[in-house]
């Protein structure tokens, strides 16, 4: 998982991790939460009037440093299944165009300590508006190349999932992106939402080096379910090959 680190000085200080694994979403003081997201009302145990003055304070100041948005929305944002807490309460912002971490980071990091300093338990989140909808999965396209090649893909996945002790429900090749030109083929793997986040992260990291010479990428769903579906050839554990919509 990507992400920068900063020591904001001061008294009172939060050490700031900027998540920007994702090209279209930043987020800060703490991880975002992955797909496929939740947004609903913010916790009882965050303020209201507290939630409506970080709106305020981060509306003048995205205004001061010229930062095109459309709408900011005090919610919360959670992972589908999880149970959420005021740690996922959120001031959402959704920019007009790409998110640039150069841009973003210095307001992330101006935000982030006024907000620690207010109580906010929560944190931050920007991303592009073209995004906001979520990741979607669409038909595979690929060269005749890279599908000669995917038994071995699948089975380098298969591996290292293996070595990780990971139980895996589908491995699937498709599509994903947030819209259908942004989409890169990709290796899409269905795990249990039991299996911890570090450890998907770490195999994917795993994966995604071994697949390095395939221009492949990879994306490891941790969820009780994949969302919409496209159509596309998919290994499933019984080893046969279905078609998923």
């Amino acid at each position: 998982m990507a992400h920068h680190q900063s020591d904001l000085s001061g008294e009172s200080s939060v050490q700031l991790q900027i998540d920007y694994s994702d090209a279209y979403r930043l987020g800060a003081p703490a991880l975002l939460p992955e797909w496929p997201v939740q947004t609903g009302p913010p916790s009882n145990e965050t303020n209201g009037d507290l939630m409506e003055t970080l709106v305020e304070i981060v509306a003048k100041k995205v205004q001061e440093r010229g930062l095109d948005f459309d709408c900011i929305l005090p919610c919360q944002r959670y992972t589908v299944g999880d149970t959420p807490t005021a740690a996922d309460d959120t001031i959402y912002i959704r920019a007009m165009s790409e998110v640039y971490v150069n841009t973003w980071t210095p307001f992330l990091e101006d935000f982030v300590q006024v907000a620690h300093d207010l109580g906010f338990k929560g944190r931050i989140e920007v991303i592009d508006k073209r995004a906001a909808g979520g990741r979607k999965t669409f038909v595979s396209q690929c060269s005749d190349v890279t599908m000669e090649n995917w038994p071995v893909i699948e089975k380098h996945a298969m591996d290292c999932l293996a070595a990780a002790n990971i139980e895996w429900d589908i491995i699937m090749p498709a599509n994903r992106g947030y819209w259908p030109e942004s989409s890169k083929f990709t290796l899409l793997i269905k795990v249990q939402k039991s299996v911890t986040r570090q450890a998907v992260t770490l195999a994917r990291n795993e994966i995604a080096e071994k697949l390095r010479p395939f221009h492949v990428e990879v994306e490891i769903m941790r969820s009780s379910a994949l969302g919409p579906l496209r159509i596309g050839i998919c290994q499933c554990k019984n080893r046969s090959r279905v078609a998923v919509h």
